[in-house]
């Protein structure tokens, strides 16, 4: 039963991917904009009290986030899997919600990051508002948003890589392309039969301390690699981003399943127990 968390920019497309996701293995898409907003509508006691904070333009706290989903997730019939969209979204709340897993052996399986291009972000979002009658964002305003997001975003991902549950995937290209990238990651991990072929990843190093660490992110690179079991990979580009801090760099790899000569069939990979408690 998957448990997974979805992180990504503004405009990456992590909404419909969650709801492919949860469809594709069986589980809840749990967005807690949503939850709130039903909460709120029905004017439950904590819909009340988050309105009071909406209305005022402030941020719904921690405090009150958490009892949302806990509220979800251990309702009258108890939440076994899911997918997660909007929490944790802050470096606190992931810590509580481990431990609150690990008392229950239900942590998350994968943290799945959609990794997309800000250039490309900044034309998703600009289209998305012509279309929806939104005049109030222009590229600096959304850029400013996405800097914001890459800032508070980046501990969690580190947190994430650090209990080496982070699944980095690229988000470009049509969605049923990314749906098969991190289906294909996923049925790894469950030890599924793998049915796609990842024919391409990013990573990235975390924007800021460390950003041009170019052995650091080849090293990581072929720990994930590694990750995937038998693959052959059929080529490699480097590249980097000018910023303020220095050049930032990304590697992408191309690849497709490969025998390993140890029984495995192709496309398909094995592994032990699932970790429920990491």
């Amino acid at each position: 039963m998957l448990r997974a968390l979805l992180l990504a920019p503004p405009g990456a497309g992590k909404g419909t991917q969650g709801q492919r996701l949860a469809e594709i293995y069986g589980v809840p898409h749990l967005a807690t904009g949503d939850l709130l907003r039903q909460h709120v509508a029905g004017a439950t006691p904590l819909g009340v009290e988050a309105k009071g904070y909406m209305d005022r333009g402030e941020l719904v706290p921690d405090r009150l986030v958490i009892e949302l989903i806990l509220a979800r997730l251990t309702g009258d019939e108890p939440l076994r899997g899911f997918v997660l969209d909007g929490f944790p979204r802050t470096l606190n709340q992931a810590r509580d919600s481990r431990s609150w897993g690990r008392a229950r052996r239900t942590t998350f399986q994968a943290v799945i990051s959609l990794a997309v291009e800000e250039d490309e972000l900044v034309r998703r979002l600009l289209e998305r508002g012509r279309r929806s009658g939104r005049t109030d964002d222009n590229e600096v305003t959304i850029r400013n948003r996405l800097r914001v997001y890459d800032e508070s975003t980046r501990p969690l991902l580190d947190f994430y890589r650090g209990r080496g549950i982070l699944v980095e995937i690229d988000g470009t290209g049509a969605v049923e392309e990314v749906t098969a990238r991190i289906r294909a990651a996923l049925d790894h991990i469950l030890g599924l039969p793998i049915e796609g072929t990842i024919s391409r990843f990013v990573q990235a190093n975390p924007k800021g301390p460390g950003q041009g660490d170019v052995p650091g992110l080849l090293r990581r690179v072929a720990e994930t690699l590694a990750g995937l079991g038998p693959v052959e990979v059929t080529g490699l580009t480097l590249e980097n981003q000018p910023t303020e801090d220095g050049p930032w760099y990304s590697v992408s790899v191309y690849f497709h399943p490969g025998d390993a000569g140890d029984g495995r069939s192709r496309g398909r990979t094995t592994r032990g127990p699932l970790p429920s408690s990491s």
